[in-house]
């Protein structure tokens, strides 16, 4: 009877050991985490708008030094994703390596292409200040909605189709970087146009960079 017992726990403990997994090998992502890094960008620069705006509010800067303060805020975006993507980029196991291309035929587009079609040919602020207010949205819809994202999606469509695109993050993370570039031209043409207060740039820089 005793030995039949033992029989019985030694059968159960084998049964056990069966039921314990195997060691697995830990697998490691090869890429950027692309999210992770467009809202670290996004809440530090939201961060730094906020501290420019209510700081100006209780310290005025003169306005000489208001272009100085309007390029700093105009180049924070390319700054923070040369920070949070492009440095963290090159530590992975498989980074992705048209970033510079993207960026560079990105803002040459939106100077030479994006910036001149909208204010010199299509000259949308004149069809504004004539038209209704429906009139008014359906240009800037298309003028600064659709326009402007068609020209960003030939950009990335010489640059990285098909042969750069792995898995399906490797969109976002080219077109985040051709955001940044693009929205650095178009703020840094109205900061030299207009040189206005670093509070305003600082809004426009935002909101500019977030869309």
């Amino acid at each position: 009877m005793l030995a039949a017992k033992k029989q019985v726990e030694f059968v159960t403990d084998a049964s056990n050991l069966n039921l314990i997994a195997p060691p697995t090998e830990e697998v490691i992502y090869p890429y950027r985490r692309v999210w992770r890094s467009i809202w670290l960008e996004t809440g530090v620069l939201f961060v730094l708008v906020l501290g420019i705006v209510f700081g100006t509010a209780f310290f005025a800067i003169p306005q000489d030094q208001w272009l100085l303060f309007d390029i700093a805020l105009g180049v924070a975006p390319l700054v923070l994703w040369a920070i949070f993507s492009w440095v963290a980029e090159q530590r992975v196991p498989q980074p992705r390596t048209r970033m510079l291309a993207v960026i560079t035929l990105s803002a040459l587009v939106a100077n030479g292409v994006g910036y001149p079609l909208i204010n010199n040919v299509l000259q949308v602020e004149g069809w504004v200040t004539r038209g209704s207010v429906t009139e008014q949205l359906l240009v800037y819809i298309f003028a600064y909605g659709v326009l402007q994202e068609v020209l960003k999606y030939l950009v990335l469509r010489h640059t990285i189709w098909a042969t750069h695109v792995r898995v399906r993050y490797e969109l976002v993370a080219y077109a985040a970087a051709g955001a940044v570039a693009y929205a650095a031209v178009w703020n840094f043409h109205i900061i030299l146009e207009n040189n206005p207060p670093p509070a305003v740039i600082a809004i426009l820089v935002f909101v500019t960079n977030a869309q």
